[in-house]
């Protein structure tokens, strides 16, 4: 037992242990968010913080057969307005 014992604390010694640490969701945010907007234009920055509705993006991809990035971006440039997007579409 003893030998069990030692044995033991031989593989504790060698072991990796990791401590996990809560982090803080508003700035992992904030951290995510500086590293994604490293190297874009203020444009670009800009047009990132605009919210869109999925089913907004849903809308316009089936309505104008484009990609989900192509329909997120027009709602972006269109502040997260629908009819606002469906019209510069339509305008194109």
């Amino acid at each position: 037992m003893a030998h069990d014992d030692a044995a033991a604390g031989q593989l504790d010694s060698i072991t990796d242990r990791t401590v996990d640490k809560e982090m803080d969701a508003e700035a992992a945010k904030a951290a995510l968010l500086s590293i994604s907007s490293a190297g874009l234009s203020e444009r670009e920055q800009e047009l990132a913080k605009v919210v869109v509705a999925a089913a907004d993006v849903k809308v316009v991809q089936k309505e104008f057969e484009v990609s989900e990035e192509a329909a997120g971006q027009v709602l972006r440039e269109n502040g997260g307005d629908l009819k606002r997007a469906l019209r510069a579409m339509l305008e194109q």
